[in-house]
């Protein structure tokens, strides 16, 4: 009995780690399209920025690291919109007002949309926050990040380079 449970658990780790090593694997997997409304008014869908690098920064305002990864991507923003490179920020508060007031006391540059039902935080397998989601000009995932810390925002701003030299 001990050994069937052991198992089981290391397979559901196993499949745990699958949609975490799904951009890993498929290199190649173009990015479920969707549609969603902006705090600003009108709805943004997300093969409109095919041939840029976006990046989706998955996040909710009572998440403290997902402030402290909003402000630092708006610099990385700030740094490269102007070469292909544009951040939209998927928040999955369950109020749109909690979203409009986080991101308009960031200031944020980028656009902030609102996943009013969690269903493309579903589409991308977001199980915890904040996450991160690198797409090449073509439209392929390429990075997936899980959590920030500070240093994070080297490292992905290098993924970020990487894929706009490309």
């Amino acid at each position: 009995m001990v050994m069937r449970s052991s198992r089981w658990i290391a397979m559901l780790a196993a499949l745990a780690c699958v949609a975490a090593l799904a951009v890993d694997e498929q290199p190649d997997a173009k990015a479920p399209d969707f549609v969603l409304k902006s705090t600003a008014g009108p709805n943004l869908r997300l093969s409109e920025y095919r041939g840029q690098v976006v990046m989706l920064a998955f996040w909710a305002s009572w998440c403290g690291q997902c402030r402290t990864q909003l402000q630092a991507f708006d610099e990385l923003h700030a740094s490269y919109a102007d070469v292909g490179f544009e951040v939209l920020a998927v928040s999955l508060d369950s109020q749109m007002s909690q979203a409009r007031e986080t991101a308009q006391s960031l200031d944020l540059s980028f656009p902030v949309l609102y996943d009013a039902g969690g269903n493309v935080g579903e589409l991308y397998d977001v199980d915890d926050l904040p996450v991160v989601i690198l797409i090449d000009r073509d439209g392929r995932l390429r990075e997936a990040t899980e959590g920030f810390e500070r240093a994070d925002a080297d490292r992905i701003a290098e993924q970020v380079r990487a894929l706009l030299r490309e």
